[in-house]
């Protein structure tokens, strides 16, 4: 960021400081996956420890996963029956999984609350 001085006036002092983030803690790794949300933008998940204000993670129900062998409609892993999410958006990936997801941002220092629950 460059701050210039113009008759005696600084320009764009505009300068916000945020707070990183702990690196998003999975919290049921059998049930969820989770992604940076655009591979280009955000870090991979995992690699750091904590990770920069506007940060993102794509969380997802792990559908791989086989919970007690048994088959839950048409799959044996997790899956979320949600059609909305409070206070998140939930959204459907088409181009890879067809899975819903939840992307979570950090904030100043927290990632917003995951509301996605995954069965």
């Amino acid at each position: 960021y460059v701050l210039e001085c113009n008759e005696g006036e600084w320009t764009d002092r505009d300068l916000y400081c945020c707070r990183k983030c702990p690196e998003w803690t999975n919290p049921e790794p059998e049930k969820y996956q989770v992604f940076p949300y655009q591979t280009e933008l955000d870090p991979p998940y995992g690699k750091h420890k904590t990770v920069d204000h506007g940060t993102r993670r794509k969380v997802q129900c792990n559908p791989k996963r086989h919970k007690d062998g048994v088959k839950k409609n048409h799959r044996a892993g997790y899956w979320s029956q949600q059609d909305v999410l409070y206070g998140g958006v939930l959204a459907l990936d088409l181009n890879t999984t067809s899975e819903k997801y939840e992307v979570l941002q950090c904030r100043d220092g927290e990632f917003d609350t995951m509301t996605l629950d995954c069965q």
